[in-house]
């Protein structure tokens, strides 16, 4: 995605974590507990691992936690710290947010630990990994790693939060027939991982800010708008021939100037919830895959302007 218009980037602030509930933790070789990723402890013998005796190999598990403080949208990021060694590193994952009320979900325990809640699972990461590594996301939005594997490392990932004030981060570490043993993890032996730190943190967005999320020919995106007049209306609209800039008679607004060039196709106006955040989602034309398209908001209480947003219909 490439933004039109100079953007301010708001100081990047450390999300602190509690309430780590699983569905499994390791107790062979050392107690391991969701808790102990934001402990700041990076030695070894520390964080959350998932080797169960009782088949000998290693399944499917969830950990979710809450963050101490809703966050509205804007960017979030995860640093997934690997120290164990031993390629004991996360293989397929899928990183989740709720906004659901914290005393619903994540009740502490180790083990069948309440990790139900209404998730939203979060789409088009940037994904920065140690050497030699790769990635693809599947259809599902989890993470698939492969190439050469280190013996420990860090994934950076970041994603954009949606609306409503996010209370809560679920990680599944799911399975796949490319891991050794179908995984969740990369452990030649036995498809373990040992998560030693989940460092989260998070950079609010500046000014009305709009962005568009899985813009893929045949499939339903979503147009995100931050930052608008809580309760009011936002208009949204797009050309498919480019950037403009030109002014434009916007209702309620009067002469407005937009980064889009004619034609320009307005979708409907939808309206920002109480926390100033609205979204439009709809179906993307097979048609336009291939094609770059154009998009540019605008609040009709303000009647301030967005930042464009340019990018190539996948």
């Amino acid at each position: 995605m490439m933004f039109l218009a100079p953007i301010l980037l708001l100081a990047q602030t450390p999300v602190p974590l509690q309430e780590g509930t699983a569905t499994f933790s390791q107790v062979q070789t050392a107690t391991f507990s969701p808790d102990q990723v934001y402990d700041g402890i990076l030695t070894t013998l520390n964080g959350w691992a998932i080797y169960d005796t009782a088949v000998a190999g290693t399944l499917e598990e969830t950990a979710v936690w809450e963050t101490a403080a809703n966050l509205p949208p804007g960017r979030i990021d995860f640093e997934l710290i690997q120290n164990h060694g031993t390629t004991h590193l996360l293989g397929r994952f899928r990183l989740s947010v709720t906004t659901d009320s914290r005393s619903s979900f994540a009740d502490g325990l180790d083990n069948n630990g309440d990790v139900t809640a209404n998730w939203t699972v979060l789409l088009d990461p940037t994904v920065t990994l140690p050497a030699g590594m790769t990635y693809s996301v599947l259809a599902d939005g989890s993470i698939l790693i492969a190439g050469t594997i280190a013996l420990t490392g860090t994934y950076e990932i970041g994603y954009s939060l949606p609306c409503g004030g996010v209370t809560g981060i679920r990680l599944e570490l799911l399975e796949h027939s490319s891991l050794p043993f179908n995984g969740p993890g990369l452990h030649i032996a036995n498809g373990n991982l040992v998560l030693t730190e989940l460092e989260v943190s998070y950079t609010p967005h500046s000014g009305l800010f709009l962005e568009a999320l899985n813009l893929v020919g045949g499939q339903q995106a979503t147009l995100r708008v931050s930052n608008a007049t809580p309760g009011g209306l936002v208009a949204i609209a797009y050309s498919l021939a480019g950037n403009g800039p030109v002014n434009a008679n916007v209702p309620g607004c009067g002469i407005t100037t937009l980064l889009l060039s004619p034609p320009i196709t307005a979708l409907p106006t939808v309206r920002a919830d109480a926390t100033g955040c609205a979204e439009l989602s709809g179906n993307v034309p097979a048609a336009l895959s291939g094609r770059p398209l154009w998009l540019h908001s605008v609040d009709l209480s303000s009647c301030a302007t967005s930042n464009g947003v340019a990018q190539i219909v996948g």
